[in-house]
């Protein structure tokens, strides 16, 4: 568990600091909060929000961060857009049927470096059961 000191000023202002004393609060909180309704979230010393805007001034206008950089809400929510992991198996259990990845023909270069190890593992599988099969496949 994080403990954290909170600094309350005089004019109403908060902030929140971890244990290294940077300006830090988890659990999509703001780490600076101002009475007029300013609110900017930090984690480790760093503007950051994957969940929205990092900084939200009283005026209504935001800004949106990721770990100290500034960027335009539309990076944002590209670098923030969630992905779900699933197997093979899980896959084929969910549709009841065998299931064959393929490439995405929109986005040719959308494999992961995740994705290349999966195939080149799927890869050798195949080879060698082609061969313990028929240990003669390919040879003339």
């Amino acid at each position: 568990m994080i403990e954290y000191r909170v600094q309350v000023n005089k004019d109403g202002t908060e902030h929140w600091y971890n244990s290294n004393d940077q300006i830090h609060r988890e659990g999509d909180k703001p780490a600076y909060i101002d009475p007029d309704g300013h609110k900017e979230y930090w984690i480790k010393g760093k503007r950051h929000r994957e969940k929205g805007p990092s900084v939200i001034f009283s005026d209504g206008r935001v800004q949106y961060w990721l770990n100290g950089e500034k960027i335009a809400k539309e990076e944002h929510e590209r670098r923030t857009k969630h992905v779900l992991e699933i197997t093979i198996a899980e896959l084929e259990t969910q549709f009841g049927c065998k299931v064959r990845i393929v490439k995405d023909k929109t986005n040719p270069g959308s494999a992961t470096e995740a994705d290349l190890h999966r195939r080149a593992f799927y890869d050798s599988i195949f080879k060698r059961t082609i061969f313990k099969e028929n240990p003669n496949r390919g040879k003339n």
